[in-house]
């Protein structure tokens, strides 16, 4: 028995010690460290400066990253239309790409001219952003319903192989 209550004591103390070495490595540290990614500008001359350090200065911009957004490097275009139960409608679209043929941004021409039409065309131009971004236009083949409208969506998924021939 006494020997199980060491073992347990010795397991409850390790595993106390890796949370608390656990902790100090994770948590920042405060005070004066200047580590690589709080510094920033020119190390040249004069000491580093702090992100966030004023010193009577405008605040120094942090360092740009690989993060942003990058740059359309080509806009593609289509338009088409579709028939609907009250005649036939147009629609547009552009795409945006950068140099790696990902989708940078998405637009929706609406060129309905039924008001329910305008309607289901607004609400898939909000939608779609957020379902083509990031994705690479080349290997897109079609998407799901946007907002609610699948006779718009059904035409973008249409226009595709117009969009992707314009690479």
């Amino acid at each position: 028995m006494s020997q199980i209550k060491k073992s347990t004591l010795f397991l409850g103390v390790a595993v106390l010690a890796g949370l608390v070495a656990a902790a100090k490595f994770l948590m920042p540290s405060k005070g004066g460290d200047a580590s690589p990614s709080a510094v920033s500008g020119d190390m040249k001359g004069s000491s580093p400066k702090m992100v966030g350090e004023s010193a009577g200065k405008p605040m120094e911009k942090p360092m740009e990253t690989m993060t942003e957004a990058p740059k359309a490097a080509k806009s593609v275009t289509a338009k088409t239309s579709y028939k609907n139960p009250s005649g036939e409608d147009a629609v547009g679209f552009t795409l945006s790409v950068d140099a790696m043929g990902t989708i940078v941004d998405a637009k929706t021409d609406i060129l309905a001219t039924n008001d329910i039409s305008k309607k289901r065309q607004t609400a898939f131009a909000e939608g779609l952003p957020a379902a083509v971004k990031g994705k690479k236009l080349s290997e897109l083949s079609s998407i799901d319903k946007v907002g609610g409208s699948s006779l718009t969506t059904k035409s973008f998924n249409d226009a595709l192989a117009q969009l992707k021939s314009q690479l």
